[in-house]
């Protein structure tokens, strides 16, 4: 969550649905949500946050390589795209490499990429 007002829940004021009014004190800052979290022993399904989100490629043992801060507007699909070129910047891997990932990666484009662009593997 950015820094701002807006993120208050106990202000009376908070914009957390209207995306052309960006904060005053954060304007980088977009508007995305959490979705199915547990609050107090309640489900609640979405709470709308103006801030970023860190997108990172780790390793199977959980070493973080690669991490990049975004605005929340950028899909998880989008951020892995430079996320893999820097990775493939930073440590040159060789052909062959596995990428594994969750359903938010779950893009043809992205497999595509992953196969023809970096000659590796993509598995989800």
């Amino acid at each position: 969550m950015a820094a701002t007002r807006d993120n208050n829940f106990k202000n009376p004021n908070t914009n957390a649905k209207d995306k052309t009014k960006t904060p005053k004190r954060n304007p980088r800052a977009t508007l995305s949500y959490y979705s199915h979290q547990l609050i107090n022993g309640t489900q609640k399904n979405i709470i709308f946050f103006w801030g970023y989100r860190t997108h990172a490629i780790v390793t199977k043992e959980g070493i973080c390589l690669v991490e990049k801060t975004l605005p929340n507007n950028i899909t998880d699909a989008e951020a892995a795209y430079s996320l893999i070129r820097a990775l493939k910047r930073r440590f040159k891997f060789k052909k062959g490499a596995i990428f594994i990932a969750d359903k938010a990666y779950d893009v043809r484009d992205l497999y595509n990429f992953i196969v023809e662009k970096m000659k590796s593997n993509p598995m989800s």
